[in-house]
């Protein structure tokens, strides 16, 4: 086996952002979620074209706000068959309930670019509390 020695991680400081009321990019925004399948195998998915907004005081993120769209007839899976399973009547009936919502109550920052954010989350037009773990990417303006 190979040993390396005297390697020394690089970990790159996140850019302060400024303040302010920022909205999502459709074209450049993407939710990706992975799924046990059995504790045997895993499906990946992809929500494209999420619209909402983000209030963000980088002095004191606690104090953030995020609202999201999902539109549900954009999923895409690893699997076909599971897309389409996913999307009709028995699971997310994307027919009746074209979107699902996020809209935060919380925000916990982990660090200088990720955080957890408790919210409530809307699909098949029930409404239940969840939190997403996010990652802060960069941000700047188009």
């Amino acid at each position: 086996m190979a040993r390396a020695s005297g390697v020394t991680p690089v970990v790159a400081e996140v850019p302060a952002v400024e303040g302010g009321l920022y909205h999502v990019d459709d074209l450049r925004t993407q939710v990706v979620f992975s799924v046990s399948c059995l504790s045997v195998s895993w499906y990946h998915g992809m929500f494209s074209g999420v619209s909402g907004s983000l209030q963000l005081d980088s002095a004191h993120p606690e104090q953030s706000h995020v609202a999201l769209q999902l539109p549900l007839h954009s999923l895409t899976t690893t699997s076909g068959s599971v897309t389409q399973t996913l999307w009709d009547e028995g699971w997310l009936d994307v027919r009746k309930y074209p979107d699902a919502t996020f809209v935060s109550t919380q925000v916990v920052s982990d660090g200088p670019s990720q955080a957890r954010v408790a919210g409530r989350l809307t699909l098949h037009g029930v409404t239940r509390p969840g939190t997403l773990r996010v990652h802060f990417v960069g941000a700047g303006k188009n």
